[in-house]
């Protein structure tokens, strides 16, 4: 669990690490050169979907 402090509240965000073990798994499955690519890694596209995903989900988590 992560706490953080924001506008003297301590906010708790629970499911936090799910949300990051998930983006830096998809860190680890990025390859860049679509030529080198295998059938389990995505690309850029997929992984700026997937960043972008992870951003809203932390957003949320921090606004509730």
């Amino acid at each position: 669990m992560l706490y953080i402090i924001g506008n003297l509240k301590l906010r708790q965000f629970q499911g936090f690490s799910s949300v990051i073990l998930k983006l830096v798994t998809d860190l680890n499955v990025f390859e860049l050169d679509s030529l080198l690519k295998e059938d389990y890694e995505i690309d850029q596209q997929e992984l700026r979907y997937f960043v972008e995903e992870t951003l809203l989900k932390m957003r949320t988590y921090y606004y509730h």
